[in-house]
């Protein structure tokens, strides 16, 4: 079977996961609500991985979103479908989560970040050794907000 593109994983992320709930926001009248309060956390992260400039960290807002911000290095060559972290009980989604995010080499969506029901995070798909995480978001297993 045929790879998607990084066009059509970042669309399939954009229909599955973002839309769904900016409109599950703005029908319950809290989409100006969800806003980043609450602190940003930064992660170990398991080896070869390791913080980039910014440093990779997630927090949770008041509407069980989980937002990741940051950025990673790779430091082997490796097949970069390399486990990342696991994330701490309270940010973990409901089911599989999974989405586009930007290599170094393109500066457009050019890897694929998954996140399992347990919160282990892996990336796959990269042809670079430097990940930006940024914009990243799901709902968490305790949002009021299904995907």
């Amino acid at each position: 079977m045929a790879k998607p593109s990084r066009w059509a994983v970042a669309a399939d992320y954009l229909v599955k996961t973002v839309i769904p709930i900016v409109v599950a926001l703005i029908v319950a009248g809290t989409f100006r609500s969800c806003v980043h309060v609450g602190n940003w956390y930064k992660q170990t992260l398991d080896a070869p991985w390791q913080q980039g400039a910014e440093p990779f960290a997630v927090m949770k807002d008041s509407n069980g979103i989980v937002h990741f911000r940051g950025s990673i290095e790779h430091r082997a060559n490796a097949a970069f479908a390399d486990r990342l972290l696991q994330l701490p009980n309270e940010y973990r989604p409901a089911g599989f989560v999974n989405g586009a995010i930007v290599g170094s080499q393109s500066g457009v969506p050019s890897c694929a970040l998954g996140i399992d029901k347990d919160g282990v995070v892996t990336i796959s798909g990269c042809g670079s050794a430097y990940v930006w995480v940024d914009g990243f978001s799901y709902a968490s297993k305790d949002s009021p907000i299904e995907p």
